[in-house]
């Protein structure tokens, strides 16, 4: 009750709904995604109460200056995922501010959010794959590129892996930080990965970096990498291997390939999928909390698995028929 108080401003608010997301057992990640779009958003209103606020002011106030702003920067619109993710953002925050009495009425109710077509599946065709993987130039590229590609980590669960959760002996890789709590689970370590970390690791062990606690992907003061550098070490390679370049479209020209660490996590599941392995083991392996997530995702080559199988089962029962000695009475 005495947290419902205090909450008189926009950043008082939003920092209970960050105490209220922590409770509530939210990852980092989760919380670092909604407020890239409700930090600005509280800044924006200043000192005015959340219960003035109306779906005019969100559609045609903020949401107008959000975008003007974003195309003042990055010389282009906001893409309809994006505006997607910012509405969602919003719409939970306020569906939080309307549950404890902040509000009068919720403003959310009345704005929809755009639909989203489904981009083709980004994983990387064979040739792809062995370029960039032939592409890693420093250190940090010969570990990065292959501990995305071989694990099909999430970019963030890579970011917070320590040493600790790397079992060397058991050849396995525990994942205890994940964007959901079904995503904790234990990747083996496959054998294209393992010299590369242990080659890491001697490395790392050479500077003193490599205690339980430290984090795998970290810089040479012993701080993990952030988002941002592993999404532009990612683009540096796949840029140097020729693998969809791009003109940026972004100011910095970090944007140079569309390939990005999410298109690595795709390819590893499309090459287990390729080599025989059941949707089920796959959709535990990438963190899935059910096998519909990675049924959508991969159902292009899930539709070519099946009518491989079909076939070579006919073909198997057409050759043993065919084979089958024929015994004819006397």
């Amino acid at each position: 009750m005495d947290e419902v108080r205090v909450c008189t401003t926009p950043t008082e608010a939003l920092n209970a709904f960050h105490r209220y997301q922590r409770r509530r057992g939210h990852q980092a990640s989760t919380q670092r995604a909604y407020d890239q779009f409700l930090e600005p958003f509280a800044v924006w209103l200043g000192n005015s109460g959340f219960d003035r606020v109306d779906a005019r002011d969100i559609e045609f106030g903020w949401l107008a200056h959000w975008s003007e702003a974003f195309q003042a920067r990055w010389s282009r619109e906001p893409s309809t995922r994006h505006v997607r993710n910012h509405l969602t953002a919003l719409k939970v925050f306020f569906n939080f501010l309307d549950r404890f009495g902040y509000l009068r009425s919720n403003p959310m109710r009345r704005i929809d959010r755009p639909a989203i077509v489904k981009r083709t599946p980004d994983w990387l065709s064979v040739d792809e794959d062995a370029a960039m993987l032939g592409a890693v130039s420093t250190p940090l590229e010969r570990i990065l590129v292959p501990l995305l590609r071989w694990t099909g980590m999430r970019s963030s669960e890579a970011e917070a892996l320590r040493w600790q959760n790397v079992r060397f002996a058991d050849q396995e890789i525990w994942i205890t930080t994940s964007k959901t709590p079904g995503g904790r689970r234990v990747i083996p370590i496959f054998d294209p990965l393992m010299p590369v970390l242990e080659e890491w690791h001697r490395r790392r062990d050479s500077r003193a970096v490599t205690g339980e606690q430290c984090f795998v992907l970290a810089t040479s003061s012993g701080k993990p990498l952030s988002h941002t550098q592993v999404w532009v070490s990612v683009k540096r390679v796949a840029h140097r291997a020729g693998v969809r370049r791009q003109v940026a479209p972004d100011r910095g020209g970090m944007n140079v390939s569309a390939v990005s660490p999410h298109t690595l996590r795709r390819t590893f599941a499309s090459d287990l999928f390729n080599r025989g392995a059941r949707l089920e083991v796959i959709s535990r392996l990438l963190g899935h909390s059910e096998t519909r997530t990675t049924e959508a995702s991969y159902a292009q080559l899930l539709d070519a698995r099946i009518s491989w199988e079909a076939r070579s089962a006919y073909a198997r029962q057409t050759q043993t028929q065919y084979q089958t000695p024929v015994t004819v009475s006397p």
